[in-house]
């Protein structure tokens, strides 16, 4: 018998349940918790958030569509909640509420029981636990603050010392073999070219290290270019040292025998040829050495003859020629020294040895004349001075002075003879303080004959002597006066005479003028107002 068909149930619609949501399920910790949904957590000691394990709830069962839900218990009826005891809904919370979910009821219960709303829950608890849980979250910001805070005061407080770094250490970097390899490529080349110089300095530029980090075949190589540049240098040494001293060049000569070593010296030597320039060589520079040190001494003479020693070496060295110059100028500034200081003798004798060594010297030969005429006139300058010294020993100034009014004396002399004139002059204004005087003779007659020579008598006086006495006399009424003789007798007289011819048998105008060693003047007579001589006549007629 078929089974009767289930009675149908009126269908209750199912009301949403409102109330606040579940709390969330707690955290799960420990070695269960790693097969559970990660969860966000803030490490308060790293300042990050770790991601810990959350444990989800398990999943509701399934309900079958034909599954009659469980009785109710019977409850009472529900009062209607007044407005103070309903809960206050955030927006927030009310939006986020979940979606309801009807719960089946049996057709018993919904046509028994009409449908209730549920009382909603209070929120307390929550905002409870979240200020509780926002309290500890800023109690740990805190507490990590002034952890990072104390440790930064802890590194501003104690600042460690730098480390002073260490003094780096030079090194020399080895060049690499390649580098060498062409400087020995480029010695090569400068040997091939004969370029000893370029040759010396890429040799110096190769170090001892260098050449170590050769192989050993380019060691060998590098050896026996060494020896090609020995060779050649010693080669081309020689060849410079025969064309110097050829040409005379001693400076040449000088720098390659200072540049030869030793055994250098030797190999030149065991050729006949060369060792011959090498002994010129040496003995020329033996000869420029002792010249050097006679030139530093100023031994003029010894330079003189090492220099014609080494022109005898060096026929065509310029040096010698130089230094012949220089010991030639300094004969001659000495004997120029010695006349100019008055000995002639000494300084002949400077002369005489140049013109020995070196007779054909331009003007040595009048030079030496020259100083001879010197000698000759200082000589006789030197004998006026003793006369005219000896002339003032013996109370007689105006000859000395005579003496010395022809001399000219050198330079070196000048003062002395200066000296002595001064002297002589003094003495003679003492001696000869007052001017001469001039008169006729007691009795004498200003008369002539006639035709014959008038004759006219004077006294001339003076406290030191008479340095000269004139006349001058001219016919009555003629033209310029002439001076006449006047010539002194015995003592003090003196005679005036005029010619028959001067004057004609005519009356004669005539003065005398008198001067003595002080050039003091006396005079008897004048032109302006002349004395007359007359001719004598017979009774006044004749």
């Amino acid at each position: 018998m078929p089974a009767p068909p289930p009675a149908e149930v009126a269908a209750e619609p199912i009301l949403p349940t409102f109330g606040p949501p579940s709390a969330p399920p707690p955290p799960a910790f420990g070695p269960g918790a790693a097969d559970s949904t990660p969860a966000a957590l803030y490490d308060t000691d790293k300042g990050r958030v770790d991601v810990q394990p959350v444990t989800l709830p398990p999943p509701l069962p399934e309900v079958a569509a034909d599954a009659v839900p469980p009785p109710l218990p019977p409850s009472a009826p529900a009062e209607a909640p007044s407005e103070l005891a309903a809960p206050v809904l955030e927006p927030a919370l009310a939006t986020a509420a979940p979606e309801p979910q009807a719960a089946p009821v049996t057709g018993r219960q919904s046509a028994a029981k009409p449908p209730t709303v549920r009382r909603r829950r209070t929120l307390w608890p929550l905002w409870l636990v979240l200020a509780v849980l926002l309290l500890g979250a800023t109690g740990i910001g805190v507490l990590w603050w002034q952890s990072q805070q104390a440790e930064l005061a802890a590194r501003r407080r104690f600042v460690p010392p730098t480390p002073r770094p260490p003094t780096p250490v030079p090194t020399t970097i080895p060049k690499e073999p390649p580098a060498v390899l062409a400087q020995v490529r480029a010695l090569e080349e400068a040997l091939a070219a004969a370029d000893l110089t370029t040759a010396q300095q890429l040799l110096d530029s190769i170090s001892a290290f260098d050449e170590q980090q050769l192989p050993a075949a380019d060691r060998e190589h590098l050896q026996g270019l060494r020896t090609t540049y020995g060779e050649m240098r010693v080669r081309t040494l020689g060849n410079n040292l025969a064309r110097a001293l050829e040409g005379g060049n001693l400076r040449t000569v000088q720098r390659i025998m200072s540049s030869l070593t030793r055994e250098e010296q030797a190999a030149l030597m065991s050729d006949p040829d060369r060792a011959q320039a090498i002994e010129e060589a040496r003995r020329a520079l033996n000869v420029l050495r002792l010249a050097q040190n006679a030139e530093r001494s100023g031994a003029w003479l010894d330079l003189l003859q090492q220099a014609n020693a080494l022109r005898e070496v060096m026929p065509k060295a310029d040096l010698s020629a130089e230094l012949r110059e220089k010991a030639a100028k300094g004969l001659e500034g000495e004997a120029a020294t010695a006349a100019q200081a008055g000995n002639h003798q000494q300084a002949l004798e400077h002369l005489a040895a140049l013109a020995k060594v070196w007779p054909d010297r331009p003007g040595l030969q009048a030079r030496i004349d020259r100083l001879r005429a010197d000698q000759e006139a200082e000589r006789k300058i030197v004998s006026a001075l003793a006369q005219a010294e000896q002339a003032e020993r013996q109370q007689q100034p105006e000859k000395g002075l005579a003496v010395l009014q022809s001399v000219r004396p050198p330079s070196r002399l000048e003062g002395r003879v200066a000296e002595l004139r001064q002297r002589l002059e003094a003495q003679l204004r003492q001696l000869d303080a007052q001017p001469p005087k001039v008169e006729l003779q007691r009795g004498a007659k200003l008369e002539y004959e006639k035709g014959k020579m008038a004759r006219i008598p004077f006294i001339i006086t003076d406290d030191h002597g008479i340095k000269s006495a004139k006349m001058f006399a001219r016919v009555e009424g003629g033209g310029k006066f002439a001076e006449m003789n006047l010539s002194p007798g015995s003592g003090s007289e003196w005679v005036g005479e005029i010619t028959a011819a001067f004057h004609r048998n005519e009356n004669v105008q005539f003065f005398v003028v008198v001067t003595d060693h002080s050039e003091q003047v006396g005079v008897l007579g004048s032109s302006d107002k002349p004395l007359l001589l007359k001719r004598k006549k017979v009774l006044g007629i004749f």
